[in-house]
C-alpha cells in the first residue's frame, strides 16, 4: 500500500532535513522528523534511503516528494551549492520509487511560507516599529525580502497583494559586496586577493564568519588564528554583558526585521553586536576580533541591501 504522506526535505550544504507531513491540511504536522549530516552520506538518495529505513515499519513507503534545495533549480539536474552532491530529478525520483518529486530552492520555498505567518509567528528585531504582518491588509501591496545565513547565504523574497502572493526566486547571496565605510573598504582588500571576487556569501555564512573573522584580524595587525564558526561564536558569547554595552546604539540601525521563531535558518539581523570602540581596552585580542567581526557582518549586510 502507498503511504499518503507527502515526504519533504531541506537540502542544505551541511545538514539534510527530513520529515513526512499531510498534504492539504491548514497546518500540515511534521512526523518524524531527522537530521542528518550531509558528509555522512555519499549521496543524496543514499541519505533518503536511511530516512526511509528509520521509519516505523507500519509507515508505508511515501510515493510523493518535495525536496528544497540550497541551489538554483534551473532544470533536471541539480547540485548543491556548498557540498559536493549532484543528481537528476528524473533520475532520483525513479531511484526512490516516487510517483512524484518535486524539487525548488530553499529559499523559494521560505518564501513560500511568509504569506500564512501571522502576528504570532513573528518576532522583531531591532528597536524599530513592527511592520505589519503579510496577512494584514487585503489590498495593499508588500514586498519582503527573505534572508539566511547558514552554510551559505540564502536570499528570497515576496510580493503581497490583494491576498494574493508572487514568490521571486534569487540567488542573491552571490552578489558583490560592496563596502560602505573605510574599514569596509579595508576588509575588502584583504579578502579580494584570496577570493578574486568577494560576495555577500564570503561574509555573511558560516563560512563567511571565518573568513570576517581573519579579515579583521589581518585589517586590525593581529597574528592570524586557525578557529572554527562555533570556536569564534564561543568567543562571542564568552563575554555577553560587553556585548550589550553596545546593545542601544546598534540595534538603533537595524531595519525592521523578522525571526520565525520555530525555523532555523531564517533570522539574518543580529542586534547583539559592537562598535569598533568597544573592542579595545581590557578585552582579549581574540574577544575584538570576534566582536568586530560581527559587526562588521551586520555592516556588510547593510551594504548588501544597499547593492
Amino acid at each position: 500500500m502507498r503511504n499518503p504522506s507527502l515526504l519533504v526535505a531541506d537540502i542544505g550544504g551541511t545538514n539534510a532535513r527530513f520529515a513526512l507531513t499531510e498534504p492539504g491540511a491548514a497546518q500540515p504536522p511534521l512526523r518524524y522528523q531527522q537530521a542528518v549530516a550531509t558528509a555522512d552520506f555519499a549521496s543524496l538518495r543514499d541519505a533518503v534511503e536511511h530516512y526511509l529505513g528509520q521509519l516505523p515499519g507500519a509507515e508505508a513507503r511515501p510515493s510523493r516528494a518535495v525536496f528544497a534545495v540550497a541551489s538554483a533549480v534551473t532544470g533536471d539536474a541539480v547540485k548543491i551549492t556548498n557540498n559536493p552532491w549532484a543528481f537528476s530529478i528524473r533520475e532520483l525520483g525513479a531511484q526512490l520509487r516516487l510517483d512524484a518529486l518535486d524539487v525548488i530552492n530553499d529559499f523559494t520555498a521560505m518564501a513560500s511560507v511568509l504569506p500564512v505567518l501571522h502576528d504570532a509567528d513573528l518576532q522583531t528585531i531591532g528597536n524599530v516599529a513592527r511592520a505589519p504582518s503579510p496577512t494584514a491588509g487585503a489590498g495593499e501591496r508588500r514586498c519582503y525580502a527573505v534572508v539566511g545565513p547558514g552554510t551559505g547565504l540564502g536570499v528570497g523574497g515576496v510580493i503581497v497583494e490583494r491576498g494574493r502572493s508572487v514568490v521571486i526566486e534569487s540567488e542573491g547571496g552571490h552578489v558583490g559586496f560592496a563596502p560602505g565605510t573605510a574599514y569596509e573598504l579595508e576588509l575588502l582588500r584583504v579578502l579580494l586577493p584570496r577570493f578574486g571576487r568577494v560576495s555577500a556569501e564570503r561574509l555573511i555564512s558560516g563560512t563567511g564568519l571565518v573568513n570576517l573573522y581573519d579579515a579583521v584580524r589581518a585589517v586590525d595587525g593581529l597574528p592570524a588564528e586557525s578557529l572554527t564558526p562555533p570556536q569564534i561564536s564561543a568567543i562571542r558569547k564568552a563575554r555577553p554583558r560587553a556585548r550589550c554595552r553596545c546593545l542601544p546604539s546598534c540595534s538603533a540601525r537595524l531595519p525592521a526585521t523578522w525571526r520565525w521563531p520555530s525555523v532555523p535558518g531564517t533570522a539574518f539581523c543580529c542586534p547583539a553586536v559592537s562598535r569598533r570602540s568597544c573592542c579595545r581596552g581590557s578585552r582579549p585580542a581574540a574577544f575584538a576580533a570576534a566582536s568586530r567581526t560581527r559587526a562588521a557582518t551586520v555592516r556588510s549586510s547593510s551594504a548588501f541591501r544597499r547593492k
